[in-house]
């Protein structure tokens, strides 16, 4: 019998079209907050856009979630298989660390299912949201939708001033937690709010 309290997400894997890709932590725990998690994002995001063949447009990293603007390069892909790998890298990496130095910590990421199974999550189970894009007026306003998140939760006043997103690499002042941008396959600003 399925859960009815969990919604399973479609995924369009539409060639051509980019995708916006919304998930949280384990019960909203702001698990990325703390730059050792932030990088363990990185480290993965990196690892997976080379090894599924995706181009990175836009990411944002905020204590609970994450939000991506992902192109993938190949005709067939699939998104399931993306943040599967995306998110695995990063539990792994979470799980180790708190075995070896906070292994109390641990126990706030174990989820029992009603069958007895037990595994440790860093992710809400699921797909998160992903959202196709292929007008580059929707795109753009993806991207930007990411860079104003810190400022919507007012927890910077300048976009910039968040540390832990792609905004840096379009003002050129990145300096930590770097994620090369696809600059070759990302459209024109319609706005050109960039320069």
């Amino acid at each position: 019998m399925s859960n009815p309290h969990r919604r399973r997400l479609k995924h369009y894997n539409d060639a051509g079209h980019a995708h916006l890709f919304t998930f949280s932590c384990w019960k909203r725990l702001q698990l990325l907050s703390k730059d050792r998690s932030r990088l363990w994002f990185i480290r993965s995001l990196y690892k997976t856009l080379k090894q599924h063949d995706f181009g990175c447009w836009a990411y944002i990293i905020m204590p609970e979630h994450v939000h991506l603007v992902v192109i993938p390069h190949r005709h067939a892909y699939s998104t399931s298989d993306f943040l599967s790998s995306l998110k695995l890298g990063v539990t792994r990496a979470a799980v180790k660390y708190l075995k070896l130095h906070h292994p109390a910590f641990l126990k706030k990421l174990l989820d029992v299912q009603p069958s007895g199974r037990q595994c440790y999550r860093f992710w809400q189970p699921g797909g998160g949201f992903d959202l196709n894009l292929w007008t580059d007026a929707r795109i753009w306003e993806k991207i930007n939708y990411c860079h104003e998140n810190p400022l919507r939760r007012k927890l910077v006043v300048l976009p910039e001033e968040w540390e832990w997103s792609s905004y840096r690499d379009y003002r050129a002042t990145r300096t930590v937690g770097r994620v090369p941008i696809d600059w070759k396959t990302l459209p024109d600003d319609p706005l050109r709010e960039y320069n």
